[in-house]
């Protein structure tokens, strides 16, 4: 779309403070500002690559990280 686009790009964390005495019905959290250079080059391939998938009648293989896989593949051992 022609817009400039700073190649700095930053992770806004909040970590809850794990050395505080209770909870006490509220929680402190540190904040920190991370920075990270970044290259869009990959994402309009990746965008095209998700469509297909998307788009398949073929369900794909499962991936040994991904949460959902791991659910679903448990559920098919429960219900077999």
């Amino acid at each position: 779309m022609g817009f400039n686009v700073s190649p700095t790009g930053y992770f806004y964390v909040c970590n809850a403070d794990r050395n505080a005495d209770g909870f006490f019905g509220k929680m402190i959290f540190e904040e920190t500002l991370v920075s990270y250079e970044w290259d869009s080059i990959w994402i309009e391939k990746k965008l095209f690559e998700m469509l297909e998938v998307l788009n398949s009648d073929v369900i794909p293989d499962h991936n040994r990280s991904c949460e959902n896989c791991a659910y679903s593949h448990q559920r098919a051992l429960l219900e077999s």
